[in-house]
């Protein structure tokens, strides 16, 4: 009998060891490890000072996990997720078109878009054809004027470009 109390008495030892080694208090009171970016999002910020344009193709309509405050994650949409990026890079906004919707400034929620440089990249028209779809015509001359363009960077992003007709 006394090997077994013996015994016992050691596991009891090893396992208020192994707590107070572990200290399972002290654990919950480290800080946590930082939200690390997706992988394509930091093989594009790597980039951007080297790259001048990118293809982005996949997941585009995914919702991805973005920090939105230091220990808050959230889940948000490409296009804001890459917003997001390229303003904590020091790009000056993100020029957006699409055939259906045609341009707009994509900014953060609650900030309003800056109208005059739109209308800048734009030539001075508003973007949309009669029908409120876009105007093809406005994407070519909007490419010549960003390029062109002296100042803070910009970004611009051709959503669905892989179905812009070729003439």
């Amino acid at each position: 009998m006394p090997n077994a109390s013996r015994v016992h008495s050691a596991s009891a030892n090893a396992a208020t060891a192994n707590v107070t080694n572990g200290n399972p208090c002290r654990a919950m009171t480290e800080p946590t490890p930082s939200f690390q970016k997706p992988r394509w999002l930091k093989d594009l910020l790597r980039f951007l000072p080297l790259k001048s344009q990118f293809v982005l193709s996949g997941n585009l309509r995914d919702l991805h996990a973005a920090e939105a405050a230091p220990g808050v994650i959230t889940m948000q949409s490409f296009q804001q997720t890459l917003l997001d990026a390229l303003l904590q890079a020091g790009y000056a906004a993100l020029l957006l078109w699409n055939p259906v919707d045609g341009f707009r400034l994509l900014t953060r929620p609650g900030e309003a878009p800056d109208e005059a440089l739109l209308a800048e990249l734009l030539g001075g028209q508003n973007g949309e054809g009669a029908g409120g779809g876009a105007r093809m015509d406005l994407l070519a001359g909007a490419l010549e004027r960003f390029v062109v363009r002296a100042g803070e960077p910009l970004a611009f992003l051709v959503d669905f470009a892989s179905r812009i007709p070729v003439r």
